[in-house]
């Protein structure tokens, strides 16, 4: 007998089925903003400020390999008019080009790391930042990838992540021409959406800071939401949302 339980059950992972080819990961727009679509990323670019609103993008456990190198210089993206900032832009600045989309999450093609190298995706990133705790967090999800599981090559995580613009930002602006202005913080929404449906988000300082305090600047999805203005995960049905957005939990990600 197909009992109503069953009814329940397929119909909610057919929903999700659905979802993962609709860009689940891509947040609700403002108005100014104008979204490019690379082969493993979705960014939009904020001219003003020489760097992404935010980027977005899956990861699956079949991505986590690499068999591909690195480009040895940043470059313009090409879809996006006027041409983004220059990889010269940050020489000498003495802050990082700091990707959001990580080069370690596009290693498994030569064509999604070598877009992974596009200026659309990154920010000036202090070094012990970008090399500290921010490369600590993006080994975290990278192993949240790996630990999760779903059906065929359903993706696991959606992330979507990004500076916080304010006020006081300096700008590195060389008389260059381009702006390109230092966040003072960083985000990092990510909803997994296999087995026990959970998720989590962060707000870092741009700093050098201890990474074993990475636990402090956790929060919920919805709490970031409310600081940004912004709905993340706009495709997730309401009655999911609700669920996995209001709350997080450290043991679910342990």
């Amino acid at each position: 007998m197909f009992h109503a339980r069953n009814l329940g059950l397929f119909v909610f992972f057919t929903l999700f089925g659905k979802l993962f080819s609709q860009g689940l990961e891509v947040p609700s727009l403002f108005p100014t903003e104008n979204p490019v679509t690379h082969t493993a990323y979705t960014t939009s670019y904020a001219h003003e400020h020489g760097q992404p609103h935010w980027v977005a993008y899956d990861l699956t456990y079949k991505q986590l390999t690499s068999v591909a190198e690195r480009p040895s210089r940043f470059r313009p993206d090409p879809k996006i008019k006027p041409a983004t900032t220059s990889h010269n832009a940050y020489t000498k600045t003495g802050f990082d080009r700091g990707h959001l989309a990580p080069a370690a999450d596009m290693a498994w093609s030569s064509t999604t790391m070598s877009e992974s190298f596009y200026t659309s995706n990154i920010c000036p990133q202090l070094p012990g930042f970008n090399r500290g705790i921010w490369k600590i967090l993006e080994t975290k999800v990278r192993n949240w990838a790996a630990q999760s599981t779903s059906t065929g090559d359903m993706p696991h995580l959606f992330i979507v992540t990004g500076p916080i613009f304010t006020a006081n930002m300096t700008n590195l602006n060389r008389g260059s021409g381009e702006n390109l202005h230092v966040p003072e913080f960083f985000f990092k929404a990510l909803i997994d959406t296999a087995g026990n449906k959970r998720g989590i988000a962060f707000i870092i300082p741009n700093q050098k800071i201890p990474s074993e305090t990475l636990w402090n600047y956790a929060l919920s999805i919805d709490e970031l939401e409310l600081k940004l203005g912004r709905d993340l995960f706009p495709k997730l049905p309401n009655e999911i949302e609700n669920k996995i957005e209001s709350v997080w939990n450290k043991r679910d990600w342990n």
